[in-house]
């Protein structure tokens, strides 16, 4: 929506060789943002939230 602003995964530029911040597991990030914005979940539900869009795009779990 309009004002909403995400960064997407918050990787410091250092690591962006390795994990781009538009990688596989922007969608996730940008829905985790989104719920912190809204703060319509608690923190808690919003990186539950976030692990399991993470596993549902196939993120292995060293990079979650």
């Amino acid at each position: 929506p309009e004002g909403f602003v995400t960064d997407l995964t918050s990787i410091p530029r250092v690591f962006w060789q390795v994990l781009r911040p538009e990688g596989r597991y922007a969608y996730a990030a940008v829905v985790h943002d989104y719920l912190y914005w809204t703060q319509s979940r608690s923190r808690e539900e919003a990186d539950q939230i976030l692990n399991f869009a993470l596993e549902d795009s196939k993120v292995n779990g060293v990079t979650r």
